[in-house]
């Protein structure tokens, strides 16, 4: 081997050498949210010109926010809260827990609070009665034949939304499939009569105040 090529093959060894301690870069496609389609656009849905973008892309239609078993229930709470006579009440259906029940700290964006809220904001209750005031009196949630089919994904939101009523004082009645009408009736107006009197006695402590 002539000395004019140990040189340079010296040099080739040593950026050999150090270009395998650099670690060789991988590009990746960027993945795409569960909500996207590969045919189309990236879209961050994060971004409310995003969201209209996607809006505009699909076909939209109304539907029916209860399925027939859950309409039964709501035709017979609608006729529970006809029925009483001495408070007046109205039925919401599908109602997010985020927009009746908060968490100190959540408006600020303190850790716990808005930690707290932010867990239970995506939840529903099936159906919720307000008071005549707007005040949440009674959450009501009905197990249907669908439900049950979910299996521990049901049982762990569920645990999640009875923890955070029963925190914020608010009764939650759960009615399950093959329900009896009137059980299922004297357990509502059993929680209204419940909130009633709640309320009564706080309005008393604050005219003593």
């Amino acid at each position: 081997m002539t000395t004019g090529l140990l040189p340079i093959i010296i040099g080739l060894g040593i950026v050999a050498a150090v270009a395998g301690l650099i670690p060789t870069r991988r590009f990746r496609a960027r993945k795409r949210p569960a909500a996207s389609r590969t045919d189309g656009p990236f879209l961050d849905l994060s971004d409310p010109g995003d969201q209209l973008q996607a809006v505009e892309a699909a076909v939209l239609k109304p539907r029916k926010p209860v399925n027939r078993e859950a309409s039964a229930v709501l035709r017979q709470l609608e006729h529970i809260v006809k029925t009483r006579t001495t408070h007046h009440y109205r039925v919401f259906a599908e109602v997010s827990l985020g927009a009746f029940v908060t968490a100190e700290g959540a408006e600020r964006r303190e850790r716990t609070g808005w930690l707290a809220w932010m867990a239970i904001n995506s939840k529903r209750v099936d159906f919720l009665i307000i008071d005549t005031f707007g005040h949440p009196a009674v959450a009501v949630e009905y197990h249907g034949t669908g439900h049950h089919q979910e299996g521990g994904r049901a049982a762990a939101r569920d645990a999640v939304k009875r923890r955070a009523l029963e925190k914020a004082g608010i009764e939650l009645v759960e009615i399950q499939t093959g329900y009896d009408a009137r059980q299922s009736q004297m357990m509502v107006e059993y929680a209204l009569e419940r909130y009633e009197k709640c309320a009564e006695s706080a309005a008393a402590a604050c005219a003593r105040s």
